[in-house]
């Protein structure tokens, strides 16, 4: 489990950009980027920020900071799309009724994501896959 402490300064937040403006950059803007919350919007104090690991295979739960995130680990950066699974949903619902917010076609977008790898995180802290075979899909 990872759990972390946040304060909510908003109701959820859903928007997308405008779909003729999609593919003017391979790298979407920030400020284009699509953005969908189910829950309210956390507040999040980069200094303060702690990310707390536990559950099976893991003794004591582990306490990391942004700053440990950062700095004790290989950082990677990877180049990926994300899509909403609900992008396009307005186009389905003419043709049955379909349950979720009208998107668009434009809650997809593409960036550049650095940071540590959770494998990287996972043997820092001790938890090993061969000692916890049960546990699936974290690699």
């Amino acid at each position: 489990c990872l759990h972390y402490e946040v304060t909510i300064i908003m109701l959820s937040f859903n928007a997308e950009p405008p779909l003729n403006i999609l593919a003017d950059s391979f790298i979407t803007p920030n400020e284009l980027f699509y953005v969908r919350n189910h829950h309210p919007v956390p507040e999040i104090d980069p200094d303060s920020y702690t990310l707390q690991i536990d559950g099976i295979g893991i003794d004591d739960t582990i306490s990391l900071t942004l700053s440990d995130l950062q700095n004790k680990f290989e950082q990677v950066t990877i180049t990926s799309a994300i899509q909403c699974a609900g992008n396009r949903r307005c186009d389905m619902a003419q043709h049955k009724p379909v349950r979720g917010m009208d998107w668009g076609g434009a809650a997809i977008s593409n960036a550049s994501w650095t940071g540590p790898r959770l494998s990287d995180v996972l043997l820092h802290i001790g938890w090993s896959e061969e000692k916890y075979p049960e546990v699936k899909h974290v690699w």
